[in-house]
């Protein structure tokens, strides 16, 4: 019972902090005013998420119209940012026709401002529950709240609700070109979702950090966040509206929930299916960060970085960065008098410490690779699992487990083998020197985030210092006592980290190395499984191995797809004006009972499905010229645009051969300030939330030399034929702009 008990109180210690890791209880609609009620900002969800309303729809402007009307409803200042937003990014354009809705709660004095930010737009095919539409209905509750309160702050409070975030952060964009609303700005909150549930997490901050996270720790009820989280996210090629106040030098805070990840953009993301607790902690987070930050002095932002994380629950401790350094050079040194001693004490030999080392660190890759191995077994076995962002399907928690059991039994086993033949204390010592490089090295990539090993390591190794000290290691009671102590920080924070990485990488290769992380833990745990190992040898790694075998079994139960756990079908249809011909289109790699319909005999063309379909008389988009002229030595080719129907995009695909050197846009809003040229030549524009009228475009290029480009025009749904099924309830249509549309591409030559 004696060599179990570590074992036990591990995984309990363990379930523990990562059931702890949980966003708070749902608050009834009953409470009162002061506080927040994810029950009574439901009513908002359900309103702003009821169907899709992706930018330039009429369902999205019944949205923006709803919040206009409740925000003026609150006492708000309210406008409409009608404007043209324009990025240039290396080879392409983002232009869009934005709608922002800008409620400002005016301050009494004449200070910076606090921004308040989450966007009403949806991707194409997804009411838009949780991406964003628990942010729009946190922000309308605490409007609501703050209304009857009758509050007012010494700083404006505006409350931004951008349009066009998922078309590429158009709406922000298109606000920070108005450089007086720009400079306004002090500070900024934002609200986002990734899938619907989980906590709300503060997942990114900007470089000077250590004011925002300060007083995102003295103000709200539920804080959760870390900066390993920061450090992860900007080496992602992932942005959020936040993005663009970060770009330019705004202090801030990100907030999301990240959980379901399957739902995440999907036609899934109903208001009912929202995960309410989320909502919950975004909300309570947001009500008290606005009146904390509404009263604070938002002209100076900016300290140095802190490194800050959860330890359990809402326990968030932080402290300056630069101490990472000096305690890393104190752990290092720590750990070499720990190995002088023990040689000392010939407890550790100089061969099982070099073996130790080695075997260690070819543990760790073997089994990440082992689990990249499964990964590619599992999506071969189960196909449909590819057509979710980062294979995520509903079960994916089922194979999280199978891939940290088959970690925990392959290395028990390999290593109770060890310790018959090696001092256990060797091995040990090998395992501590793999942790310790890769602690220093981790400095040098991630630097504010390291507390994730190094206090681990460093509470284990004084551990280990202190049964030498104390000569402790023969007396059973306080070995067990000293080591799961000096274990409390591993098995604190590396679980939770583990769980949250395994959500949000998914079925990815990168999983494998979320096991790599899983391994560091494990082998931080060798001490108590050699404890086990003493009378019971193969119970661990037996009953994991159990657990991989059982949680297989459970992933491949839950395998199928219903109306509740809908599976995504990507068809399209293209129509080529210039050939007259009409194809199916899937960015599927395989075909369903309902996409098999349209594709019986398609071919693999540049990675999608295609299938010829009847040619349906839809209007081509046209293409016409309002001035043609040439300026020092650069022509100035000023066309006229149009879809010639119902559509909310357009894609312009310019020939290589005489790229354009730059383009301005002039949409509905009329000539806006636009970005100055910082790239090019440009090959490639997309321009969202076209309307019946159209847009201006001037492109320059070289002069002498004719400019060719390919026109496709976008609206959603695609067409009625005979003699085709209807899709069945547990069948949607797939994420992404393409998926379920209607396109018709043209080719123009000037």
């Amino acid at each position: 019972m004696k060599t179990l008990l570590p074992i036990v109180l591990v995984l309990l210690v363990v379930i523990i902090s990562i059931r702890l890791n949980s966003p708070p209880d749902v608050i009834p609609e009953t409470a009162p005013d002061s506080v927040f009620s994810a029950k009574r900002a439901y009513h908002f969800l359900q309103e702003v998420s009821e169907v899709p309303h992706s930018v330039g729809t009429k369902e999205n402007e019944y949205v923006r119209d709803y919040i206009v009307s409740v925000c003026r409803q609150s006492g708000l200042d309210v406008q409409i940012q009608q404007t043209t937003s324009v990025q240039k990014d290396k080879s392409y354009i983002l232009a869009a026709n934005v709608y922002n809705v800008v409620g400002t709660l005016k301050g009494t004095s004449a200070g910076k401002s606090l921004l308040v930010m989450s966007h009403y737009d949806t991707q194409p095919n997804t009411p838009g529950a949780g991406d964003d539409g628990a942010g729009v209905a946190a922000m309308l509750e605490t409007i609501r709240m703050l209304s009857v309160a009758k509050t007012k702050f010494n700083n404006d409070v505006i409350f931004l609700f951008t349009d066009a975030e998922e078309t590429g952060l158009s709406g922000a964009q298109g606000f920070a070109q108005d450089t007086v609303l720009l400079n306004k700005i002090g500070f900024v909150l934002n609200y986002e979702g990734r899938g619907n549930s989980g906590v709300s997490s503060l997942f990114e901050v900007n470089s000077g950090n250590g004011w925002a996270v300060k007083q995102y720790m003295a103000a709200v009820p539920y804080p959760v966040g870390s900066s390993l989280g920061y450090e992860i996210y900007k080496n992602l090629p992932n942005d959020t509206d936040y993005t663009i106040f970060r770009r330019a030098g705004i202090s801030g805070l990100n907030n999301a929930f990240i959980d379901g990840f399957v739902n995440y953009h999907s036609p899934n993301d109903k208001p009912e299916h929202l995960d309410l607790r989320s909502l919950q902690h975004h909300g309570s987070n947001l009500l008290t960060l606005v009146k904390h930050l509404g009263n604070s002095n938002l002209k100076s932002t900016k300290a140095p970085d802190i490194t800050f994380f959860n330890v359990i629950g809402y326990w968030m401790v932080s402290y300056p960065a630069s101490w990472n350094l000096v305690l890393i050079i104190v752990t290092s040194l720590l750990f070499v008098l720990w190995v002088v001693l023990e040689f000392k004490r010939k407890r550790i030999s100089w061969k099982g410490f070099v073996v130790g080392f080695f075997i260690f660190i070819g543990t760790l890759f073997a089994l990440s690779f082992i689990t990249f191995g499964l990964i590619k077994v599992i999506l071969l076995t189960y196909p449909f699992y590819n057509r979710f962002y980062a294979s995520n399907s509903y079960n994916s928690s089922a194979y999280f487990f199978a891939f940290a059991a088959l970690a925990v039994s392959v290395f028990t086993i390999l290593y109770q083998w060890l310790v018959r033949k090696i001092q256990s204390s060797s091995l040990l010592a090998g395992s501590l020197l793999s942790l310790v490089i890769l602690l220093n090295l981790f400095y040098t990539v991630m630097p504010t985030a390291i507390f994730i090993l190094l206090f681990p390591i460093l509470f284990f190794i004084i551990g280990q210092i202190g049964l030498v000290f104390f000569k402790w290691e023969d007396d059973n009671w306080r070995f067990i006592a000293v080591t799961l102590v000096s274990l409390l920080p591993a098995i604190l924070l590396l679980p939770q980290v583990i769980d949250q990485a395994f959500i949000v990488f998914g079925l990815t290769p990168i999983t494998s190395g979320v096991v790599f992380v899983l391994v560091l833990l494990v082998g931080l745990l060798l001490p108590v499984f050699t404890l086990t190992f003493q009378t019971n040898k193969y119970l661990v790694s037996g009953a994991a191995f159990a657990g991989f075998v059982v949680a297989l079994i459970v992933g491949h139960t839950t395998s199928g797809f219903d109306e509740s756990h809908p599976l995504q079908s990507s068809v399209y249809y293209q129509l080529y004006a210039d050939e007259n011909k009409s194809y199916w289109v899937s960015r599927n790699s395989t075909t369903d009972e309902w996409s098999e319909q349209y594709l019986k005999n398609a071919k693999i063309e540049n990675g999608k499905l295609m299938s010829e379909a009847p040619v349906f008389p839809l209007a081509w988009p046209t293409a016409t010229i309002v001035k043609d002229t040439v300026i020092d030595n650069i022509r100035k080719l000023h066309l006229h645009c149009a879809a010639g129907r119902q559509a909310e995009s357009m894609i312009f695909e310019i020939d290589e051969k005489n790229s354009a050197l730059d383009a301005t846009f002039i949409g509905p809003a009329g000539g806006v300030p636009q970005p100055k040229k910082q790239a090019g030549p440009f090959n490639y524009i997309d321009y969202q939330g076209l309307d019946s009228l159209g847009f201006d475009v001037i492109f320059e290029t070289i002069p002498g030399k004719p400019f060719e480009f390919t026109l496709f025009t976008r609206s959603h749904g695609i067409p009625a034929i005979p003699n085709i099924n209807d899709r069945p309830k547990w069948i949607v249509p797939a994420v992404g702009q393409h998926s379920n549309t209607t396109q018709v591409i043209k080719t123009f030559v000037f």
